[in-house]
């Protein structure tokens, strides 16, 4: 659930708890069956002055500040920390073209410290979706976006396309674990 206390149009506080209880059986086999409490409360800061068209937004900022802890003083299972902010620019060129930056980080500890995805076309573009992940990440995007095909009609068969959009990226970002120190052109399966 999410409590939220507007500051005033654009920014607000989110308080926020969620509690899952995951439950494992066996059918087959005489293993025991497994169970766990997830309790995880948190504080969120939301800046959001967005204006949006109607293939997303066109100009403003969006920025959330979130911290987060399950701990098992409060009844779970788990015991981690995680923080992280997520920083969006959006700039109008002209009517139809707009440029978009976005900057994030994150990290996680603790014994069951969570990990932080990166892949696919809303983190690292070309990349499979999770592809790179680890218990602290930073990103960058960059994205030049602009029109490619407004209305395309075919007589035969009859199909049309409206709103077909384009864009010039450029990412850079990574995700490691706290057991190893982070180095920018490491050459694994894993960044």
């Amino acid at each position: 659930g999410i409590v939220s206390y507007p500051l005033n149009r654009y920014q607000r506080f989110d308080l926020m708890a969620s509690w899952n209880h995951y439950k494992q059986a066996y059918y087959y086999y005489s293993y025991p069956e497994a169970s766990m409490d997830v309790i995880v409360p948190g504080l969120s800061f939301v800046h959001d002055n967005t204006l949006w068209g109607y293939m997303g937004p066109i100009s403003g900022q969006r920025a959330m500040l979130v911290v987060e802890s399950s701990q098992k003083a409060l009844g779970s299972d788990l015991n981690f920390s995680t923080g992280y902010a997520d920083i969006r620019n959006y700039w109008r060129i002209s009517r139809r073209y707009q440029i978009a930056l976005r900057l994030l980080g994150g990290i996680s500890d603790g014994p069951d410290a969570q990990r932080f995805y990166l892949g696919g076309p809303n983190s690292l573009h070309g990349y499979d979706y999770d592809r790179f992940y680890g218990t602290k990440t930073v990103l960058a995007n960059f994205e030049m976006r602009f029109p490619l095909i407004d209305r395309l009609e075919m007589a035969f068969p009859p199909l049309s396309f409206y709103g077909i959009r384009g864009a010039f990226f450029f990412d850079i970002g990574a995700a490691w674990d706290k057991s190893g120190s982070f180095e920018p052109l490491e050459n694994t399966d894993r960044a």
